[in-house]
């Protein structure tokens, strides 16, 4: 069930207690006893479900179904002891078009069977003081079921560009957060990243390793091949990443060539253990005609005092040694002094 028809049964559950208030207060006003009954029943059946609501001890679907069964026990009841048909009509108007908005169109067409299976007995059996021609029924069934196919038409187009706008926020979510050649993350999504990963940090103290990768003398490949064999490289690179790590790890394009891994879950070590295989895998790649791809790698594990400018600072100075020792080589963090 929708936010919308959740506020719709919220909506209609304080107006059933306001009316069933009114009411009560109205007719015991003017002396109409049973009428004023009505409004007390109502009253205490609208206030119950919204507590419930509140308190979350039922759904909202089971409200919606409630509603149901509360307007045919009150459509009965007020039909059976209106004193004139025009009075006993008012009951069945109401009910029937909420139901109608609340539940789905086949079970609504169920109820709308048994409201009218209901009136035709009553009348059959004479239990109330007034009767309704075969005429009427036909016209009040008419309406209700023509209005009842215009409810559930408009329904069936909310729900369709519902889907449509939920299926393109998500293409649309996908898009800002993803980058476009590699289908790694990008740096918008990064800092979501690493705001999870000190919250695990700070709330279940879970591991969180940092690896930034930067591809060998990748400038020589733009100037030696093209930026389009530049660019295929990049993809090439960006997917065996991808494919050799955990899913619950995540890639990111942090920019040009530079890729980060975020391992969670996972120690320093077992960190290092990985980016060795992946490094060594990446040389292996037949990547380009004349020359081998390689990358280079810093490591930094999320301590109990980082932020995410302390973290980066770490593995980007592990990036810079990695480099500094002749590059295709994987360093770690120095250990605190």
């Amino acid at each position: 069930m929708n936010s919308s028809e959740k506020r719709l049964i919220t909506f209609i559950a304080w107006s059933g207690t306001i009316l069933g208030a009114i009411s009560m207060i109205g007719y015991i006003v003017v002396g109409y006893w049973l009428d004023a009954l009505y409004g007390l029943i109502s009253l205490f059946f609208f206030t119950s479900i919204l507590l419930l609501i509140h308190y979350r001890r039922i759904s909202f679907n089971k409200a919606s179904l409630l509603f149901s069964a509360f307007g045919t026990v009150i459509v009965t009841l007020g039909f059976i002891t209106s004193a004139s048909v025009a009075d006993g009509l008012i009951y069945m108007i109401i009910p029937t078009i909420i139901i109608a908005l609340l539940r789905p169109f086949r079970e609504a067409i169920v109820w709308l069977s048994v409201y009218y299976s209901v009136f035709l007995g009553i009348n059959l059996l004479n239990i109330a003081s007034h009767t309704i021609s075969f005429n009427v029924f036909v016209q009040l069934f008419s309406i209700h079921f023509v209005l009842f196919l215009i409810i559930s038409y408009y329904r069936d187009e909310e729900q369709k560009l519902r889907l449509q706008l939920e299926t393109f926020n998500g293409q649309l979510k996908k898009e800002v957060s993803i980058d476009a050649l590699t289908g790694a993350y990008n740096r918008r999504a990064f800092r979501t990243i690493l705001d999870k990963a000190i919250e695990q940090r700070d709330t279940h103290g879970e591991p969180f390793v940092l690896a930034i990768i930067d591809i060998d003398y990748f400038k020589r490949v733009n100037d030696n091949y093209g930026h389009q064999k530049g660019d295929d490289v990049l993809k090439a690179i960006g997917q065996h990443l991808q494919s050799h790590i955990r899913q619950s790890d995540a890639l990111i394009r942090y920019g040009g060539e530079e890729f980060v891994i975020c391992f969670s879950g996972i120690n320093l070590e077992q960190a290092n253990v990985s980016m060795e295989k992946i490094r060594h895998s990446i040389e292996t790649l037949q990547l380009l005609e004349e020359d081998t791809i390689t990358v280079s790698g810093g490591l930094s594990a999320l301590r109990s005092d980082d932020i995410v400018s302390s973290l980066m600072r770490r593995a980007d100075k592990a990036l810079y040694a990695a480099k500094a020792s002749g590059r295709n080589a994987i360093f770690v963090e120095e250990a605190e002094q």
